[in-house]
């Protein structure tokens, strides 16, 4: 299996769209971020589910909000304009968001910085200036060149 990340970002559309509307661009405007894993070798008949399912949980997420806000609010009034009455079409999420496809993300964590990396390695770095961020790496190196 491996993991395959899907991006959502809205389009250049939506943003101005939503111009002059702080509240709502909060909500309507932040990236979402979903996972899965996949078989190395996907078969045709499913290469465009992963794709369609994380259309269709965006626009859950937004039928969500409009379910859980008042109906009065210019938050639901804003979600309901743009995507519409149910049945949700997938067509409404192309026309305001953009999907991306990313494959083979390599994850890095302080975690691997403090584990996984040799101290003489972190050495190669320069110094930053920044003296609580310098501190921290000699820190790191100093505790990993005490371990036995």
């Amino acid at each position: 299996m491996t993991p395959v990340y899907y991006v959502v970002t809205p389009s250049p559309r939506l943003k101005e769209y939503l111009e002059g509307n702080e509240a709502e661009r909060q909500i309507l405007l932040a990236p979402a971020l979903f996972n899965r894993d996949m078989p190395r070798k996907i078969p045709p008949f499913w290469s465009k589910k992963p794709i369609a399912e994380s259309k269709d949980v965006k626009l859950a997420f937004l039928a969500m909000v409009i379910e859980r806000t008042e109906n009065r609010t210019a938050l639901r009034q804003k979600v309901e304009e743009i995507i519409g009455v149910p049945p949700y079409k997938i067509a409404t999420f192309d026309h305001w968001w953009e999907l991306h496809e990313i494959r083979g993300i390599v994850t890095l964590s302080e975690e691997s910085l403090t584990s996984d990396i040799e101290p003489d390695t972190l050495k190669l770095f320069d110094k930053t200036g920044d003296p609580a961020f310098d501190h921290w790496l000699d820190e790191i190196i100093k505790t990993k060149e005490q371990r036995p």
